[in-house]
């Protein structure tokens, strides 16, 4: 965890300072469009914010068998939660962002994003016009936010709220160059070794 940190830290700085994202080739063979650039690739945890139509699932469930267990199953599953959890290989480019969950490659458009939220740590959520939302998560979250934060925004979005712990672990860094920005604001070391 304190790798994905703090190289978020420091691109976020690398940013910030007037500098520019470096290519990343991605790995394995991805093809990528013609005139498409790879920023980053990471695995990270994957899932979707989505529920079902209850009267699909009724309808799979038969007529005649539905009981209380099967009713509080299709309440279950139509109710909106985030569904499909999964590590996934995923890829930050200039145009998107390709994620390969479930064994299949998804992608999401930049044209297509309409909000980047976040926990400011270890989780961000991009809303999409059209489609569920998409949450990325885990040790490299935040350096994969900090890069899709620049891309989509500019240098702009590197004040973007979902970016305050990294803004807060960073300026504390630039004031007190001895202290240790290797762990997000509120990250206790001991809870870290313990699980």
């Amino acid at each position: 965890m304190r790798d994905g940190w703090e190289s978020a830290c420091l691109r976020y700085r690398h940013l910030a300072t007037g500098g520019n994202l470096a290519e990343h080739p991605p790995q394995g063979g991805l093809r990528l469009l013609a005139d498409e650039s790879s920023y980053s690739e990471a695995m990270l945890g994957y899932a979707r914010f989505y529920g079902h139509n209850p009267t699909d699932l009724f309808i799979a469930a038969g007529p005649g068998i539905v009981n209380r267990a099967v009713g509080r199953r299709v309440d279950e599953m139509a109710t909106p939660a985030w569904r499909d959890h999964t590590q996934a290989r995923s890829v930050l480019t200039d145009r998107r962002i390709l994620v390969d969950a479930h064994g299949h490659w998804r992608t999401f458009p930049h044209d297509r994003l309409l909000e980047l939220t976040g926990d400011g740590r270890w989780t961000f959520v991009m809303r999409f016009e059209g489609d569920e939302p998409l949450m990325l998560y885990g040790p490299w979250a935040p350096f994969f936010m900090v890069a899709t934060a620049w891309l989509l925004y500019g240098p702009g979005g590197l004040r973007l709220p979902a970016l305050a712990g990294i803004a807060a672990a960073e300026r504390g860094w630039a004031e007190h160059p001895d202290s240790d920005p290797s762990m997000p604001p509120g990250d206790d070391e001991d809870e870290d070794e313990d699980g």
